[in-house]
């Protein structure tokens, strides 16, 4: 977030979530909503996917929590879309430990999912946190364990950032030498 005061431009920074330990560790779904629909290329043809994002709060069995004192928050984002090629799909079949009927699969309110629990299974890439598995959270009998409680929790800003119009600027009122097209050699802007 940017602000003007004057001569003075501030700009703020929303640090990334802590990253939870890696391994299988019980969580409890949050949240769950839409995020703005992203480009993306499948099978040749590119257009915007709906997205749908879930957040989960995880609670490692060493009792570690994040600076805050909270449990560890998880996010994972799908397409929204419960085609059998999707990922979403395998997602909630795991998660909900059998396959989707096709009746089931037709229309499935995922809002059902916010404050189930489930065994998942942390990775670290090298820029994300990644949900690699979700199982059920059961014990190895298959009986349902007690759910982790779930603790405060404020969802994230989410919003992608707006793409900047570029402005056009006459020779007359700023430095540096002009390109093939008329304009301002970028390069020439940049003070430092």
């Amino acid at each position: 977030m940017a602000t003007e005061n004057d001569n003075e431009l501030i700009i703020s920074w929303e640090a990334p979530l802590e990253p939870c330990p890696e391994g299988r560790h019980p969580l409890i779904c949050v949240d769950i909503f839409r995020v703005d629909p992203e480009e993306q290329t499948y099978d040749g043809v590119t257009k915007l996917y709906e997205k749908v994002m879930f957040v989960f709060q995880a609670f490692p069995e060493s009792g570690e929590k994040d600076s805050k004192g909270l449990p560890f928050q998880v996010e994972r984002k799908f397409t929204w879309s419960l085609a059998p090629q999707s990922l979403l799909r395998p997602f909630l079949e795991h998660w909900r430990g059998r396959a989707f009927t096709e009746e089931e699969a037709k229309r499935f309110d995922v809002s059902k999912c916010k404050g189930i629990s489930a065994w998942g299974t942390i990775i670290h890439n090298t820029r994300f946190v990644n949900i690699q598995d979700i199982e059920p959270y059961v014990d190895e009998t298959g009986k349902a364990l007690p759910p982790p409680k779930a603790e405060t929790y404020t969802r994230r800003t989410y919003k992608k950032r707006e793409k900047t119009a570029t402005t056009q600027l006459s020779q007359s009122s700023s430095p540096g030498g002009k390109t093939h097209d008329g304009g301002i050699d970028p390069a020439d802007l940049v003070p430092f």
